[in-house]
């Protein structure tokens, strides 16, 4: 793997970023329903002159190829336009929700590696034991359970019944720490308010816990084959023969080899929850970038769905080049 290698395989994202900008932008136009009438739909006074005149305002009157390229070009200038319900930059609106969304992938992810990678490596290791099936059985139901469906669960058990955790938000009214990250975890430690610490940490457990479980429930089946293919190879019956604990042989010299593919899970996931959750963080109320976009289409905000969709297509495809760069650290004989 070198630097040239690199940068060509970045420059083959780019035409699949521009193709899932155009699509998203012409199955928005196409949606029925007219973003200006949205606007003001309920207010009194308000004439078909005046709904003409804005849509002016806003370009929405331009050829669909002229919009599309006025989008293009705003977003080399870091433009990505106004939002035509909130009146604010779409970037700002943006930048304003992805905290939120960044810190509940990050608590996601963190459940599910604690549970898969050990509970995928004693599969394979105890293959057709006791614990193999109960692992395997576990995360055929973590896989079969729709994400909403659970939320409902943990918020009728964990909130309702037993009262134990909140349902919604991020965090109580007022008790907000001072912004440093936009991360409420990191900005408590940081300011010292183990009170707004605790608070955002029992708002984050239940969201966080459902896309976790699901999450896991994948990474261990692809963790446990991953261990499967490798334990019975040359090199780990050589280390055996050396006379290697059992714990040593598969922590050292199989987990390594047989992380490949839970990597690409991994990252993959990563890609789905930074692009934005819609469901899990509608169902619980999370002020997230999936949620923002969920009330924008609702609205016909187009610039708001198209630069979400931006953000998206960006974040998966680098993951997805990051999970190829990764490949060939954890596999030198892989190349791009």
């Amino acid at each position: 793997m070198n630097a040239a290698q690199i940068l060509n395989r970045a420059l083959q994202l780019i035409p699949v970023v521009l193709g899932v900008t155009l699509i998203v932008f012409a199955l928005m136009h196409l949606t029925p329903g007219d973003p200006v009438e949205v606007m003001f739909a309920g207010e009194s006074g308000v004439s078909e002159e005046d709904l003409e005149r804005y849509r002016q305002e806003l370009g929405l009157d331009l050829p669909l190829p002229i919009q599309y390229w006025n989008f293009l070009a705003g977003i080399v200038r870091g433009d990505l336009g106004m939002s035509l319900v909130q009146r604010q930059p779409v970037r700002d609106l943006l930048l304003s929700r992805m905290p939120a969304t960044i810190e509940l992938t990050a608590a996601a992810i963190l459940i599910s590696l604690i549970i898969a990678v050990p509970a995928g490596v004693l599969a394979a290791v105890h293959r057709h034991s006791a614990v193999d099936q109960v692992g395997t059985v576990g995360a055929l139901l973590g896989v079969s359970m729709p994400d909403f469906w659970l939320g409902l669960v943990l918020i009728m058990l964990f909130g309702v019944r037993w009262g134990i955790l909140p349902i919604s938000g991020r965090i109580p009214w007022g008790m907000e720490p001072e912004t440093v990250t936009g991360l409420y975890l990191v900005d408590s430690v940081l300011t010292g308010n183990w009170a707004a610490f605790r608070a955002s940490l029992r708002h984050l457990a239940l969201p966080a816990l459902t896309l976790g479980t699901s999450m896991a429930a994948l990474t261990m089946r692809v963790t446990r084959s991953g261990m499967l293919e490798v334990i019975h190879q040359d090199y780990i019956t050589f280390a055996r023969a050396k006379g290697l604990s059992g714990t040593e042989v598969v922590l050292r010299h199989g987990l390594r080899n047989a992380l490949s593919p839970t990597v690409t899970v991994v990252a993959l996931n990563i890609g789905v929850l930074l692009g934005g959750n819609m469901i899990v963080e509608s169902v619980f109320a999370w002020p997230g970038l999936g949620r923002l976009v969920v009330e924008s289409i609702y609205n016909r905000d187009y610039p708001v769905v198209q630069a979400a969709v931006l953000v998206y297509a960006m974040t998966y495809v680098t993951m997805n080049f990051l999970a190829d760069v990764l490949y060939t650290v954890l596999n030198p004989r892989v190349r791009f």
